[in-house]
């Protein structure tokens, strides 16, 4: 048992099996409860700790939001002081030379220059503005670093960070580099890629056979290689109407008779807009054939009262007339 002169201090809930700051646990006999420090440790463990900076000081000077300031830390752009005392520790800690080496680090690719006009954007706007493309801080100040893009700061400290700023000209079109540099697709380019409407993308989105790579809302990227994916996989009735010469009445005809059945789609989803598995509608369209096809055929055959030569035959559907192409292309021949 420890002796009774040497000054000690009880911290309730703190755990004996989790400790980042070398503390050394003291217990006494029949308190298998208590946790107790020495009095000179806990003076020296808060010296210590006072040298790092707090959370709230960082989003201070550097004149940021508190979310854009722990995208820094979870990057490693500053960097964190391990948790003490418990694993749910909260607060946040910096070391002392954490900001003072990110701002070392950006100097080298900083004009420093006070704004002469209007047309510049500051830092903090453009991270709201390009937001959709997941332009974050993180990302910005990467291609700052990279060369790829040219800062302004009128003060040499580059204190406070969000007073940084770029010509309007060069920040203008970098949700277009972006989309480049990733490869992705809009709404719009995936509408017109797949030859849909919203509403058929709403149905892809609804029923989960297109996930966004970035953004939420009305602003969603997709990665190009899976749009590419789905689009050889998927078709829409607007495409079969197309191949087929039909009107969509008549797809939603052969849907009823159990020739084209559609993909499943989620309960939510619209009912209006159908997607269908583009392999299963090849291997049916090898075996079938409407009629439009067939005067088609027969007029490059030049061959006369087609009608009459398919008499023979039994549709399998009526309405749009639907024969085996088999068949067809055997009649065609004789």
């Amino acid at each position: 048992m420890l002796a009774h002169h040497t000054p000690l201090l009880s911290v309730p809930g703190f755990s004996p099996h989790y400790t980042a700051c070398s503390l050394t646990v003291h217990c006494f006999e029949g308190d298998t409860d208590g946790v107790w420090f020495a009095k000179s440790d806990l003076d020296e463990f808060k010296q210590q700790w006072q040298q790092y900076v707090p959370f709230l000081h960082v989003v201070q000077q550097l004149g940021l939001s508190k979310r854009l300031v722990r995208e820094l830390a979870d990057a490693q752009l500053l960097k964190v002081v391990p948790p003490m005392l418990t694993p749910k520790w909260r607060r946040i800690y910096f070391y002392p030379d954490s900001l003072q080496n990110l701002t070392q680090r950006l100097r080298p690719f900083t004009v420093i220059q006070k704004s002469e006009d209007t047309d510049y954007v500051l830092l903090r706007d453009v991270c709201i503005r390009h937001g959709s493309v997941r332009l974050n801080l993180v990302h910005l100040l990467s291609r700052i670093l990279a060369g790829q893009l040219k800062a302004y700061h009128a003060n040499t400290s580059l204190l406070p960070l969000g007073d940084m700023w770029f010509m309007r000209r060069d920040v203008e079109n970098l949700s277009n580099q972006i989309k480049q540099e990733r490869d992705w697709m809009s709404k719009t380019d995936v509408q017109t890629y797949m030859g849909i409407g919203q509403r058929g993308l709403q149905q892809l989105l609804a029923s989960k056979y297109l996930v966004p790579e970035e953004g939420d809302g009305n602003k969603q990227f997709f990665a190009r290689q899976d749009v590419e994916w789905i689009h050889g996989r998927v078709i829409f009735m607007g495409e079969m109407s197309q191949l087929l010469s039909i009107p969509y009445v008549s797809i939603s005809r052969l849907m009823r008779a159990g020739l084209i059945p559609p993909l499943p789609v989620e309960p939510n989803a619209s009912r209006h807009c159908y997607i269908f598995d583009r392999s299963d509608f090849n291997l049916w369209h090898q075996k079938h054939i409407l009629l439009p096809e067939i005067e088609q055929l027969a007029s490059e055959l030049e061959i006369v009262a087609v009608s009459y030569r398919l008499q023979s035959l039994k549709f399998i559907v009526e309405f749009p007339k639907t024969y085996l192409r088999e068949e067809v292309m055997r009649v065609l021949k004789d």
